[in-house]
């Protein structure tokens, strides 16, 4: 002090522990402003491909078709081998009918049980990924995200 005036006032040094919560603070703050940079291609790709929420819906119908169509074609492989295994079976019937033998199932029915049994399970895993495409799409966090990337382009372009 001169004369009852503050020239200036010196902080404390800063404890360690103060030091390091400044650091983590200072990282955080590049961390930010890094993933900004990155961040914002990213965000104009995100603009440019979703224009509206139709955008959104149009594009995951686009994702959902091939895997419906996997779907469709292994439930009618289904339908197909379980037409033959009906089959089979009647003809073993037939068969033990005639008191011929009993003859173990021929091994293209055996096959198609098999190939049956794969098909199911294909298709459990196909329902799998229409969900998470559903997920993907529909997400409310993603949908709001591109609405706000949306309203802050508009705000750049007004003058």
């Amino acid at each position: 002090m001169s004369g009852g005036l503050v020239r200036r006032e010196i902080a404390a040094p800063l404890t360690p522990e103060q030091r390091r919560q400044k650091q983590v603070e200072q990282d955080k703050l590049r961390a930010d402003a890094i993933g900004r940079g990155r961040a914002a291609p990213q965000d104009r790709i995100l603009l440019s491909r979703y224009q509206s929420d139709l955008d959104i819906e149009a594009a995951r119908k686009r994702a959902l078709q091939p895997v419906q169509d996997l779907i469709a074609g292994a439930k009618s492989g289904i339908a197909d081998a379980e037409k033959q295994q009906a089959a089979v079976k009647g003809r073993q019937r037939v068969l033990q009918e005639q008191a011929l033998a009993l003859q173990p199932a021929p091994q293209a029915g055996r096959q198609q049980c098999t190939r049956s049994r794969t098909k199911h399970r294909n298709i459990r895993i196909r329902v799998a990924t229409i969900d998470d495409i559903n997920a993907k799409y529909r997400c409310a966090l993603e949908k709001a995200f591109i609405r706000e990337l949306r309203r802050a382009a508009m705000r750049r372009s007004r003058p």
